[in-house]
């Protein structure tokens, strides 16, 4: 046993390297963590296409939050958008609009009224005052707990959809 010190020595020194990294290895590993899901991103501005229509602009209606209220003065853009849908659905008496308005859930409502209808009627009033007839517009709404929010604005509220008449 004492003839060989130093080989006593350097397999002291291996059997604890071992065992340090087999300690690691099952001891120190991380623990593996539920995978988050992506979040959706959003196109925060209007596409509408249709025959003769063709829409596509960054901008959209922004909301104040738990309100039916939107941000004025809309972008010219959205103003350009809105008077060449009206100016479509006038030359276009077959065709309808569909107004969806989104609401985040964390949103409070105000009552048990749908702030997403209430939103889609805000909009609908701009259609009516370019022209455009009631029976024309249709309107939804939709809850979405990914839409995003913003310096108390809820951005991409508005979703049109052309469709035509049966």
């Amino acid at each position: 046993m004492n003839n060989h010190p130093g080989l006593y020595v350097a397999l002291l020194i291996a059997w604890i390297t071992q065992g340090a990294l087999m300690y690691e290895d099952r001891c120190c590993n991380p623990i593996p963590v539920k995978q988050q899901v992506p979040h959706r991103h959003y196109f925060h501005g209007i596409v509408l296409k249709d025959t003769g229509l063709n829409i596509r602009i960054p901008f959209n209606f922004e909301f104040y939050k738990s309100t039916s209220n939107y941000a004025l003065p809309l972008p010219v853009e959205l103003e350009q958008a809105l008077q060449q849908t009206s100016t479509f659905l006038k030359n276009n008496p077959s065709k309808k609009l569909k107004i969806v308005c989104r609401y985040h859930p964390d949103e409070v409502e105000r009552s048990s009224s749908d702030l997403g209808m209430e939103r889609a009627r805000a909009i609908e009033k701009i259609y009516l005052s370019k022209g455009v007839r009631g029976e024309q517009l249709l309107k939804a709404s939709l809850r979405d707990s990914a839409l995003p929010i913003r310096q108390n604005k809820i951005l991409a509220g508005f979703v049109p959809i052309v469709i035509q008449s049966p």
